[in-house]
């Protein structure tokens, strides 16, 4: 952070002497007769260092942006989020996880020692039950559920990582792109595979935004750059003389 702020203030420094800088050549042209010329040389040297400048905050703040959110997603390592749990009066949020799991998931030897807190988060709902927020005493008891989700296939109940808002709309946004299965996440990791079933780690929307074009750009099945069709077209091209030519044998 001590870092950024000096760069701040060097970069506030620099613009502040180079609009000095500027006024002063104006004044000057002023009394010279400037033409329109050097007038706009003058101005698009100035445009460009501003636009640079510009860019330069915006990659300060995106770290700080990126340095907050990591802070942020370790504080939640421990956590896990269980939907669909329908809700109950005066439940006992941790025996509700506790049952659920012990019924679906092999994990018999988990037991409310393993829990440091299970509440309903957000508001109440008519339409769905809120999610169950799960934290965990330790990272590996956290891991071992998480690892055992499979359990919970067909049940209507499903395990999600408790992400920030950043790296969930990250996560929406590759989804969107790429299908809810090729899309998950591992510790606040997202992960996901390209109709060519290659792996990228996205961890900006502009990861999504590369992802889109590059898929955008390649056939939909890849076999020394020729499309699927093209490739069943060339197989009978290269099989039909092989087929005459048995076919005039047995003749």
């Amino acid at each position: 952070m001590e870092n950024i702020k000096v760069t701040l203030e060097a970069l506030q420094k620099s613009i502040s002497t180079r609009m000095s800088a500027f006024e002063s050549e104006l004044k000057k042209s002023r009394s010279q007769s400037p033409t329109i010329d050097s007038l706009t040389m003058e101005f698009d040297n100035f445009r460009t260092f501003v636009v640079d400048t510009l860019r330069s905050i915006e990659l300060q703040v995106s770290a700080i942006v990126r340095a907050n959110d990591a802070m942020e997603m370790r504080s939640r390592r421990n956590i896990l989020l269980l939907h669909g749990v329908p809700e109950g009066r005066d439940e006992d949020a941790v025996k509700t996880f506790l049952d659920l799991t012990r019924k679906h998931l092999t994990l018999p030897q988990l037991s409310s020692e393993a829990v440091s807190k299970s509440v309903r988060l957000g508001h109440q709902g008519k339409d769905k039950p809120r999610p169950l927020l799960v934290k965990f005493n330790s990272e590996t008891i956290r891991d071992n559920v998480w690892f055992a989700k499979a359990g919970f296939k067909g049940t209507g109940f499903t395990i999600s990582e408790f992400l920030t808002k950043h790296r969930h709309g990250i996560f929406k946004a590759a989804r969107d792109l790429l299908g809810v299965s090729n899309c998950w996440t591992q510790a606040g990791r997202i992960i996901a595979l390209d109709r060519h079933g290659k792996r990228y780690n996205i961890a900006s929307l502009s990861d999504i935004e590369n992802l889109k074009q590059s898929t955008a750009s390649k056939p939909s099945v890849v076999s020394a750059g020729v499309s699927a069709t093209d490739q069943g077209i060339i197989s009978d091209a290269k099989n039909k003389p092989r087929r005459r030519a048995a076919s005039a044998k047995r003749k």
